[in-house]
């Protein structure tokens, strides 16, 4: 097999076990927690994304990059310590003020307990996710796979018991989420440590350009937080919390899906793409850009396709009657997440040549574009508005960096894309054969005909995958 594929099916599978074990927990929460609960839960999450925006994520958006730097310079040790402290102030300052500001002005978007429970989580997240990051940069897949799996067995364990014994609220599931980060930074934080250079003393040149050069990703950041969860604050001003809960849980079945899709490709992808400019400049970063959007392709064509298509019989399955609703937002948020996701290898010429003010100021145009559109369409179209906003939005940003790529270092493979929308067609029409191909007892035909489409998108991937192969040995 590949060694890219490879890679790639490990992180697909390590997000699958570890952040996938979260989505399964969809279908429980939401048999626990009414809308309005979920609601509440998701308001504190946008809050505390909105303060990790500000406080934290703009240091990560550039540490990665910055690392190698640092490496180059032998003070890998230095420079996490200096990043790691700094977001940690930064973002625990900035959410206790914001806290404070909003409790005097007499305005919580959820409940204060909620919101001190999703801070709580912010800081120590911030710690687990840094730290794999930089075991992705130091391409230690096992230790990462190891975290991630063991932080989501964990959340996932937390929360189950939680419900059962009686918790059915927000608190509980950002109660188990905090745990969940506290055992895996635990783990990641010592394990990286091991890899670090350089004296443990704060690398100064290192947090200097990283503070100056994370305001200018600040708008990467903001546009993030946009596109992800305003669209949440904009739907309680129009139509209240319950309608946030049945968004929320929508938005997440199509996100979630695609995007752990998509994240895999990227968490192999992305240290392959600067290791190769490191050593040999354009051609490697090319040639590694390339193989990442082949796997791409085969990897989220058809998983789009299958939520295009079958959205309401997956929420049945996965939500349950009471949030059905949703159902008309998840092919819309598939195709959002798939053309975010492509977006990523089309504008990897910004951030390798540092140009952060750039790459940020055409996702905040995009972000800013989706909120107006969102606040147009809401009041009319609800839901429906909101989600269609997102999938205009994306598609203007995909086009603008597919317009004004660097050709030299990146080339559409379009051919890989065709193929595997053809491969996707070919699913679609054996699923509608679904009911009679699969006559299994107590099977409804709905699920008859999403399993046929899976089984057979997923044997035409692997034939693929197999063919490549055989290629590269003849």
């Amino acid at each position: 097999m590949n060694p890219k594929l490879k890679q790639t099916i490990q992180y697909l599978l390590t997000i699958v076990l570890g952040q996938g074990l979260a989505f399964l927990l969809l279908p429980i929460v939401t048999r626990f927690l009414d809308p309005v609960e979920y609601g509440h839960y998701a308001l504190a999450l946008s809050v505390s994304g909105l303060v990790g925006m500000f406080g934290s994520g703009w240091l990560r958006n550039v540490g990665l990059r910055l690392y190698y730097d640092a490496a180059e310079r032998g003070v890998t040790r230095g420079f996490y310590l200096g990043t790691t402290v700094a977001q940690s102030v930064i973002a625990g300052s900035l959410y206790t003020l914001v806290l404070v500001v909003l409790k005097s002005v007499g305005y919580l978007p959820s409940n204060l307990g909620v919101l001190i429970a999703a801070g709580a989580v912010l800081l120590i997240g911030d710690q687990y996710s840094y730290a794999v990051t930089l075991l992705r940069a130091e391409e230690r897949s096992t230790a990462f796979t190891i975290a991630e799996i063991g932080s989501g067995v964990l959340r996932f364990a937390v929360t189950l018991a939680g419900l059962y014994a009686g918790f059915a609220n927000a608190e509980l599931l950002f109660v188990a989420m905090g745990a969940a980060y506290l055992v895996g930074a635990l783990f990641a934080i010592p394990t990286l440590w091991r890899r670090l250079v350089g004296p443990a003393t704060f690398d100064r040149i290192g947090l200097v350009e990283a503070l100056r050069a994370g305001p200018a990703a600040l708008p990467f950041s903001v546009a993030a937080w946009l596109d992800n969860l305003a669209s949440r604050l904009i739907l309680q001003g129009f139509f209240g919390t319950a309608v946030v809960g049945i968004f929320s849980v929508g938005y997440s079945v199509g996100e979630r899906l695609v995007g752990s899709l998509t994240q895999a490709v990227f968490m192999m992808a992305w240290p392959s793409v600067l290791n190769a400019w490191r050593v040999g400049g354009v051609a490697p970063a090319r040639a590694a850009l390339r193989e990442a959007q082949r796997i791409y392709a085969f990897l989220t064509v058809g998983p789009v396709v299958f939520l295009v298509i079958y959205s309401a019989d997956a929420m049945q399955l996965l939500a349950g009657p009471e949030y059905r609703e949703a159902s008309v937002v998840v092919p819309l948020v598939a195709g959002a997440m798939w053309l975010r996701g492509l977006s990523s290898y089309l504008n990897r010429h910004l951030e390798l040549n540092k140009r952060f003010a750039r790459l940020s100021t055409v996702a905040l145009g995009g972000a800013v574009v989706n909120v107006g559109l969102s606040l147009a369409l809401a009041p009319s179209f609800g839901m429906l508005g909101v989600a269609t906003a997102t999938v205009f939005s994306n598609a203007a940003t995909c086009g603008f960096y597919f317009l004004t790529r660097d050709r030299e270092l990146t080339s559409v493979r379009y051919g890989s894309f065709a193929v595997a929308a053809c491969l996707a067609a070919c699913a679609w029409g054996a699923s509608l054969l679904g009911p009679k191909l699969l006559a299994v007892g107590g099977m409804t035909a709905g699920d008859a005909r999403m399993l046929t489409f899976i089984l057979v998108y997923a044997a035409g991937f692997a034939a693929v995958a197999l063919k490549g192969r055989l290629s590269r040995r003849s």
